[in-house]
């Protein structure tokens, strides 16, 4: 099936409140003239990697036209790009969060959740998916673990902007930063030159 670059990055719901902000501070031509740029990009960076891994594919579907739009975004507004992808992800990783928030406020749904983060985190952002996770402890309590390799930072880097890669950590942040009975603490990301990402969740 041929990759289709326009349906992939319709699909980004950041990069849709990117180019919202776009179109607010330079105008809707301006705006369209970055997605079309960034379209452009996408098809490029597929034709670069056209053999990803099947489980790396989800990770990948967000990496890819992240990195597009913002270097996109570089060349037309090279001193405001990086402000605008983090508000437009930040406004999109927060929407996003409703469900954790909605989750922990139903009954047992704190353990639920910290046992969810252990055992889907295994596999989402494990081995397969291109991650190194370093499990240290999962109880209805508490989920602890850390990440030692992550391909957000990978093909950010390779693709010239590992700058872009913390804008994923972020998302965590917006994510379980503001749980109900549950308690988000991280030291360190690979994203920020951090020798790890150290995850703790546990409850409040």
């Amino acid at each position: 099936m041929k990759y289709d670059a326009v349906k992939e990055l319709n699909k980004r719901k950041g990069c849709l409140e990117i180019k919202k902000i776009i179109e607010n501070h330079l105008g809707s031509e301006t705006a369209e003239q970055v997605w079309q740029k960034a379209i452009g990009k996408l098809n490029r960076i597929h034709q670069k990697y056209p053999d990803i891994p099947k489980g790396q594919e989800f990770h990948v579907s967000m990496i890819f036209p992240s990195v597009a739009f913002y270097l996109a975004l570089k060349e037309a507004a090279p001193e405001q790009a990086m402000q605008w992808t983090e508000e437009g992800a930040k406004i999109n990783a927060l929407r996003q969060s409703g469900v954790f928030r909605t989750m922990v406020k139903l009954p047992f749904g704190k353990s639920f959740f910290l046992k969810c983060m252990a055992s889907v985190g295994q596999k989402m952002f494990g081995e397969s998916a291109g991650f190194e996770n370093h499990l240290i402890q999962s109880t209805k309590d508490v989920c602890q673990f850390d990440i030692l390799k992550c391909p957000y930072v990978k093909y950010c880097t390779e693709l010239g902007c590992p700058e872009l890669a913390h804008i994923f950590c972020n998302n965590d942040i917006y994510a379980y930063g503001s749980l109900d009975g549950i308690q988000f603490l991280r030291t360190q990301t690979l994203g920020t030159s951090g020798e790890k990402c150290d995850f703790l969740l546990k409850r409040s």
